[in-house]
């Protein structure tokens, strides 16, 4: 029997089942008919002609190829890197900086110039620091003049109050004497729990601190 593929002549072992479909005399001469037929079925890509973006060089460009080699590409992130560092003024000390690549619109060189730019444009040029030098002076001034909690009298662990409730976290630190009251640590916590509760369709007030009146359950907001 001769082979399909090469034309060879070869014998057939007949004592093999379905010897009579057997058309190539070895398994190299039937992966060789797969891979014409393979060759055949291929539809190459879309293909054209484009000089490169850096070297000007032709080349057979393949979907967004932009590069006539890897060399080429590599060579333009390279020299992208190696951009000059832009050099902005901070608008509140004035220095002179490199803000980060992706830093979006930077304006201040460091945190802490940031802060003090927006407390002067709130109002208030005082820092963080200030502010709690300056409570820490008043706080034996305070004690001395209440001696204990001005709600229960108790002189146990002992806080200092600001009666406006404006702490460190408000734009409008006061810290004068007649804003600083001495409370406990109990009554200082109470103080600070107040709720709002709505009762038979009105509002009221209630915490542990309306104990220390003459009033059972919340109470009512007279408007």
């Amino acid at each position: 029997m001769n082979c399909s593929f090469c034309g060879s002549r070869f014998e057939v072992d007949r004592a093999q089942r379905n010897w009579q479909h057997v058309k190539y005399c070895s398994d190299s001469c039937r992966k060789g008919v797969a891979a014409a037929a393979c060759r055949q079925s291929y539809i190459p890509r879309d293909a054209s002609q484009r000089n490169c973006i850096r070297c000007g060089k032709t080349f057979l460009k393949h979907g967004k190829q932009k590069y006539c080699s890897k060399e080429c590409s590599t060579e333009v992130k390279r020299e992208r890197s190696k951009r000059p560092v832009r050099t902005i003024k901070c608008v509140y000390c004035g220095e002179e900086f490199n803000p980060p690549r992706f830093s979006g619109k930077t304006k201040h060189c460091s945190d802490k110039c940031k802060y003090r730019d927006a407390r002067i444009r709130h109002g208030d040029p005082r820092t963080p620091a200030a502010y709690q030098k300056e409570f820490r002076a008043l706080r034996p001034i305070i004690l001395k003049r209440d001696k204990c909690c001005v709600l229960c009298g108790s002189d146990e662990r002992l806080y200092i109050h600001h009666l406006d409730s404006k702490g460190s976290q408000h734009k409008e630190w006061n810290n004068s004497e007649d804003n600083l009251v001495a409370l406990c640590q109990i009554c200082h916590t109470d103080i600070h729990s107040v709720t709002l509760v709505k009762i038979d369709g009105k509002w009221a007030v209630k915490g542990k601190i309306f104990d220390l009146v003459d009033h059972e359950g919340p109470l009512p907001i007279i408007r």
